[in-house]
């Protein structure tokens, strides 16, 4: 029996041997390293311009083509607020009623009552809840955010001026660290005054454009960078 005891001391020293070697090789490779990255664009105190191209969607009857834009105030990283305005005499070649429109008349023997935008002045404040970065074609970091406005102004119709709220949802695609592309979607509620009385009439809108971001202080160097965006 004795000889069973030299060889399980054998093996026992044999596992030990292949075993520790091994834990050792694999324990540094199975350590995680944290890397902090700097926020590639930063919006606090900086202006933001925001020149857009925009088209009338979801009324059958009358589409409108007009300009615009946005001029923001960045408080934050998340929060701004911002002047807006949109123009709809410039384009009158791609503006105005529809097939549809003229449809309706034929059909019902009745004109329909439309309400064609001039012009918009409003005030909004907004919120940007989140915000990323991705590879853009495996050659770049592109930096890209989604925001939601509120807003207050007053508009020209085609009858008078009406107060007007507004609700936008948007994004920007961020191609450097002070320009960008910006797509946004518009929701207004105005006071019209139509043939029946005040009646509440609804505008949206989809707009293409760029973002322009031109800070308000001086950055001296890229730590100030990764400190601000932290």
């Amino acid at each position: 029996m004795r000889w069973k005891g030299w060889w399980i001391g054998i093996l026992f020293g044999m596992v030990l041997g292949v075993a520790l070697p091994a834990a050792a090789q694999q324990g540094p490779r199975d350590r995680s390293i944290t890397v902090l990255q700097p926020k590639p664009v930063l919006r606090s105190a900086t202006l933001e311009w925001r020149p857009r191209l925009m088209s009338t969607v979801a009324n059958p009857l009358v589409r409108q083509t007009g300009v615009g834009g946005s001029l923001a105030l960045n408080l934050g990283e998340r929060w701004y607020i911002a002047g807006h305005a949109e123009g709809y005499d410039f384009f009158t070649v791609f503006s105005g009623t529809t097939e549809r429109y003229a449809e309706a008349i034929d059909t019902t023997a009745t004109i329909p009552e439309v309400v064609e935008l001039r012009w918009l002045s409003a005030l909004e404040v907004g919120w940007v809840p989140f915000f990323g970065k991705f590879a853009l074609f495996n050659r770049a970091i592109a930096y890209f955010d989604f925001y939601l406005a509120g807003s207050v102004g007053v508009q020209s119709a085609t009858r008078s001026l009406s107060p007007v709220l507004g609700l936008a949802g948007g994004g920007n695609l961020y191609l450097t660290r002070w320009l960008g592309l910006n797509v946004e979607f518009r929701d207004r509620f105005s006071l019209e005054e139509l043939s029946g009385g005040t009646s509440v009439y609804q505008t949206m809108s989809v707009a293409l454009g760029v973002s322009f971001l031109m800070p308000l202080g001086r950055r001296t160097s890229a730590a100030d960078d990764a400190r601000g965006g932290r």
